[in-house]
């Protein structure tokens, strides 16, 4: 059976990462995020005005934008793959409007010293490298994660090896 499966989490449980593996091992896998321009913009979220240019990730950026994905897109995406089950990683400001066009949600979960390592190390983008953003991104992590668990996810803990995470996530996919 063909699946369209998000996996989804806060910034540094592994979504990039898992991703690439994935698409290394030849699973249909988007980092939905990075892959596809359009998909994904930040808008600020008084003016509604679009981030153009090179976005510098400060707090006040943090605080003060909105990762928004493209539903129209996002369907069309949805369409073109739905001959095969595919993995979309990624999360977005207005993840509960995109949650139900997929077969099957995972949530990537973390401890906060591994996501602070993460985080601090990371080389895929620079959101979440300073300290100050890493305490907000903590400061609302419970109550993203308790929102997710509404729609009743499968739970993954990425504290464990990249090889171990991928082996979970593809027999999601194989059931």
């Amino acid at each position: 059976m063909n699946k369209s499966i998000l996996i989804t989490g806060i910034s540094g449980t592994g979504k990039t990462t898992i991703a690439e593996e994935m698409k290394k091992r030849g699973f249909n896998a988007y980092s939905i995020e990075d892959d596809i321009d359009g998909l994904f913009d930040m808008y600020h979220t008084e003016t509604k005005q679009k981030a153009t240019g090179h976005f510098e990730q400060t707090l006040d950026n943090a605080k003060n934008h909105d990762w928004i994905c493209d539903i129209k897109m996002l369907k069309e995406l949805i369409e073109k793959n739905s001959n095969k089950t595919t993995y979309y990683f990624g999360v977005a400001s207005n993840l509960k409007e995109i949650i139900p066009f997929f077969d099957e949600l995972i949530l990537l979960t973390a401890n906060e010293e591994c996501l602070r390592h993460r985080l601090t190390h990371r080389t895929t983008n620079d959101f979440g490298l300073t300290s100050d953003v890493q305490d907000w991104v903590f400061s609302w992590k419970d109550w993203f994660e308790d929102g997710v668990k509404d729609f009743h996810p499968i739970v993954i803990d990425t504290n464990k090896k990249l090889d171990n995470l991928v082996e979970e996530i593809a027999k999601i996919g194989s059931r």
